[in-house]
């Protein structure tokens, strides 16, 4: 019985009243037409881990929650006993003709298909590029397709997770399903109607777990189709300074990701989180090095921020700790940028030559 007693102890949690922080962040997010602010826990969230099951480094942790992870009752039930919350994968874009995929085969429902304009079946993006054979892009301005996601996502809720990961966010390409015959639209704009989806989605995770999130991944949350964010607690910048695609951090530190921090502040201070997810070992300057650097940048913007393995020595100890409240704002004296917390800051030199 140990399980369901912590998961049902872990969600009831979410029973105080909204805190004074998280009704002002949600006031600007109203002002700002984006919705409401993600719950306390998210926003003040450092770290996090991406689909790990080395248990004793996540009790050696201070992680606030995983994504990708397993779709698994025990596995929530143990990372709930660790004070961690589960966020599995989900994608609303593309789907299996040949296999059950969340839920549905697509090849018994090629309804659920979006249709290109020459009436034929819209193939992911990734057939080539992944090599990703027999995934189509699906529809999500079909009403049985959307009723599929969200039974999907309450089957993992009931299960125990704490919300849903969504990956693959952009703006939508037309379907052209309604004029081949292939199947009818609930809306008129495919934008609109992914954005009912996710509206959806997240009504349920609060209705299972108050305490909920929805977490989203377009890589890039400037590109994130205006509607989509009031639905969402959470956006990824994907590749943050580093990547695998480049042997040095990529673009320029200053006028890319500085700034970026600095354009995404009224999401950030209307209490939508951003998570700062870099990929290290790929540069001359050594897995720790790209490590602290990554997570200080991230943590100048309030950023929470991951980036590899919870127990590599190299980079361990950025998750084995919290700074705290922030005390101040990002400062800059002398081209160096820092930011002071409650039990210590972060600095960031961005010259390589000094």
């Amino acid at each position: 019985w140990w399980p369901f007693i912590l998961t049902i102890l872990f969600a009831g949690m979410a029973l105080a009243e909204p805190s004074a922080e998280w009704q002002e962040r949600s006031r600007i997010a109203k002002n700002l037409d984006i919705g409401e602010s993600a719950p306390d826990w998210l926003v003040n969230s450092e770290t996090y881990a991406f689909g790990t099951n080395d248990w004793n480094a996540l009790a050696e942790s201070k992680v606030a929650f995983i994504t990708h992870c397993p779709v698994n009752r025990e596995y929530f039930a143990r990372c709930h006993a660790l004070g961690i919350r589960c966020f599995p994968y989900v994608t609303f874009y593309q789907g299996f003709a040949s296999m059950t995929y969340e839920g549905v085969n697509l090849k018994d429902h090629p309804e659920f298909i979006e249709v290109n304009e020459n009436g034929d079946l819209t193939r992911t993006g990734f057939w080539t590029s992944e090599d990703a054979k027999n995934m189509y892009t699906t529809c999500p301005n079909v009403q049985a397709y959307q009723d599929a996601m969200v039974e999907w996502v309450r089957k993992i809720l009931e299960m125990g997770a704490d919300g849903v990961f969504v990956d693959n966010l952009s703006s939508r390409a037309p379907c052209f399903g309604p004029k081949f015959g292939k199947h009818e639209h609930v809306y008129e704009d495919q934008n609109h109607a992914f954005a009912m989806l996710l509206k959806r989605v997240r009504e349920v995770i609060k209705e299972v777990r108050p305490e909920g999130a929805v977490l989203g991944n377009s890589a890039n949350p400037p590109t994130l189709p205006a509607e989509f964010w009031k639905y969402l607690d959470a956006e990824m910048l994907e590749s943050y300074i580093c990547t695998w695609v480049s042997t040095d951090r990529w673009f320029d530190w200053t006028t890319h990701w500085n700034q970026a921090g600095k354009d995404l502040q009224p999401y950030v201070k209307a209490g939508k989180q951003i998570q700062a997810l870099s990929y290290l070992g790929h540069t001359p300057y050594g897995i720790r090095e790209d490590a602290f650097f990554c997570y200080a940048s991230a943590r100048l913007a309030g950023f929470v921020w991951s980036g590899g393995s919870l127990s590599n020595p190299e980079m361990a100890d950025l998750y084995r700790m919290r700074l705290g409240t922030p005390l101040s704002d990002e400062l800059e004296e002398n081209t160096v940028h820092y930011r002071v917390f409650e039990r210590g800051m972060v600095v960031v030199n961005p010259d390589k030559e000094k």
